[in-house]
């Protein structure tokens, strides 16, 4: 196993297609210790191309690899994953920018808003997700923890595009 992980690595790096449907080839095969540890090599010139590879990897047995799978699939800006957690959080999170002129940009530091709704659950087909239900910490709430792994994957400039506001407008609700 260690020597076929370094040439997948290595392969990876020139012919990424090739690593991947070798790693599909014997994939149902593979010890689970084994999925986590190659899973993880197609983090090196990721790409959409690689989606499909990586959803059916949400259904894996392991947990270890269902949560790379959704790792690698959050950095595709495009994946049905992304888009998937675009659709939860769309009702979730209402952008109010202040109106010109408006008698609340009168006062100091108030420019526009973000208002929050923290989602109800976390169902099955969020954890396939790899949404996880329990916080790492008593720190932060079940709901807070959800909505945070959620926002986690959806690049920012997607809501800047949705709510049409700068990066400076952004971070300053």
């Amino acid at each position: 196993p260690a020597a076929r992980l370094m040439f997948l690595q290595k392969l990876r790096g020139s012919d990424p297609a090739k690593a991947r449907e070798l790693l599909a080839s014997t994939w149902k095969e593979e010890e689970p210790e084994e999925r986590t540890a190659f899973i993880q090599v197609l983090g090196k010139n990721l790409s959409l191309e690689d989606e499909v590879f990586l959803e059916a990897a949400l259904d894996d047995k392991r947990k270890e690899v269902r949560k790379k799978a959704a790792d690698l699939l959050a950095q595709i800006p495009d994946s049905a994953l992304v888009k998937r957690m675009q659709e939860r959080l769309q009702p979730l999170l209402k952008f109010k920018p202040a109106e010109e002129g408006s008698i609340l940009k009168l006062k100091k530091g108030t420019k526009a808003s973000l208002e929050i709704n923290l989602p109800i659950e976390c169902s099955k087909v969020m954890q396939r997700d790899g949404i996880e239900a329990k916080p790492p910490a008593k720190e932060i709430g079940e709901r807070a923890w959800w909505l945070a792994q959620m926002l986690g994957c959806v690049p920012p400039s997607y809501w800047r595009a949705q709510w049409g506001c700068t990066s400076a407008d952004y971070y300053a609700a």
